[in-house]
């Protein structure tokens, strides 16, 4: 949907985002800027991706370009956010909202309840809604992108928000698929859709905190959140 139907808005849209500011501020000093919607232990996560630097000037200049094109950079779109989804999931949003509009989209924030969220989230999308953008996390800590790839970006995924033939056959290829063939398809359709797609501005990998006794060894990481695998665990 104009203006999130071409590219150039898209790609601002990342560029308009200063993750670094937010790291140890709204959000935990240790999360990572994510650079897809998997992470680091999920089969398929591609460690060829860059995260998304912060250049508003480039931003401005997408903008003014497609602008210019004739694309309705100037609608107003809404940036629908789930009340307590994450801790300081407002301000997280809120910030999102600012920097945004330092750029030149027109953002209005609508901070709901779940069951009214997951209407926006969940196909059949509403034909007559306008431009917007779904603030949402992905669960799968761990395991295979078969998980969050499927249903949130083949086309008939029930999340999905694109219809992209390369995506589809790539996930469908991992999909079929068994060890490096299945892991490297995933990877592709990542490495693609970052490039060439850009269907999401992806922020961080959350992390877990939790209390460590001091004869015990163990770090959290970004799978510390939903398990602790006693592997990682070791006495000292």
């Amino acid at each position: 949907m104009a203006p999130f139907d071409d590219i150039r808005v898209r790609r601002a849209a990342n560029l308009a985002i200063d993750r670094d500011a937010m790291v140890g501020t709204i959000f935990h000093k240790d999360v990572q800027k994510a650079t897809q919607m998997i992470i680091p232990s999920v089969n398929g996560w591609s460690p060829d991706i860059e995260p998304w630097p912060y250049d508003p000037e480039e931003a401005k200049r997408l903008l003014a370009e497609a602008k210019a094109a004739g694309v309705p950079v100037d609608a107003e779109i809404v940036l629908y956010g789930r009340n307590g989804q994450w801790p300081n999931v407002t301000e997280t949003l809120e910030a999102v909202q600012a920097m945004l509009g330092e750029v030149g989209f027109n953002v209005r924030l609508q901070m709901m309840e779940p069951s009214v969220w997951l209407g926006h989230l969940l196909k059949p999308f509403d034909e007559e809604t306008q431009p917007n953008m779904l603030a949402s996390m992905s669960d799968n800590t761990q395991g295979d992108a078969v998980f969050t790839i499927g249903p949130k970006f083949r086309s008939t995924g029930n999340q999905a928000t694109i219809e992209d033939p390369l995506v589809d056959a790539l996930i469908d290829l991992g999909t079929r698929s068994t060890g490096t063939l299945r892991r490297n398809a995933f990877r592709l359709a990542y490495e693609y859709m970052q490039k060439d797609v850009i269907p999401t501005v992806d922020l961080f990998y959350m992390v877990g905190t939790v209390r460590v006794a001091a004869n015990v060894d163990f770090t959290p990481d970004v799978q510390t959140t939903n398990e602790i695998k006693l592997r990682t665990i070791s006495f000292r």
